[in-house]
């Protein structure tokens, strides 16, 4: 591959990284706001952790289709595209499924006032917000269901009669390590290289 094509892969490898340190700092930093916070001051933050978990999703997702696309012709004897389309498909319908969620909870009215409503804090905002809570637990049910069917269809047992021995994902990391160590010292090389003829043409 070439040099660019290289480093795209493992800038896509951060991008998809990123994601998970992503969600569990905003998981801690939701429980803290949950229980230092008043409710006033609890909606802005959780808006703001909601949007960066979005933000960093979105992100994840590119990174995937670049490593889908860098690594398709390679690995089309597995049927990539399949494993890809599984393992996605509920990943980017969750990205989007709150907002959808939200609009269609405001449009229904709830069956009473006592529909998901908190004994504690009464209010329609908080209850509205329950509801929220509620149908995006429902439909996450429902779409594990689908995922393990698509799981099922793309990860077939026979696939690992008969074939290679995996390598272990740490060989996979070292070997990505190096390939970023070489490409920087190449840089380097090309930098000081040019800086090296600018001097020359100043000296002649």
């Amino acid at each position: 591959a070439p040099r660019r094509g290289r480093s795209h892969i493992l800038l896509a490898r951060n991008f998809v990284r990123q994601y998970a340190f992503i969600v569990v700092m905003s998981t801690v930093l939701e429980m803290w706001c949950a229980l230092a916070l008043t409710a006033a001051e609890l909606k802005p933050m959780f808006l703001i952790t909601t949007t960066l978990v979005k933000l960093s999703g979105l992100v994840c997702i590119y990174g995937l289709f670049i490593l889908y696309s860098a690594t398709h012709d390679l690995l089309e004897k597995w049927n990539p595209t399949s494993k890809f389309v599984a393992l996605k498909l509920v990943v980017l319908l969750m990205t989007y499924q709150e907002l959808l969620v939200g609009t269609l909870v405001d449009s229904i009215i709830p069956a009473s006032d006592l529909c998901l409503a908190d004994p504690e804090h009464s209010g329609e905002a908080i209850q509205t917000k329950h509801r929220e809570h509620w149908m995006n637990m429902y439909l996450t049910a429902l779409e594990s269901m689908l995922l393990a069917f698509l799981v099922r269809r793309a990860y077939p047992a026979d696939e690992l009669h008969g074939g290679r021995q995996e390598h272990h994902m740490m060989l996979v990391e070292v070997d990505l390590e190096r390939h970023s160590s070489a490409i920087g010292s190449k840089e380097k090389e090309e930098d000081s290289a040019s800086s090296s003829e600018g001097d020359d043409d100043d000296a002649h």
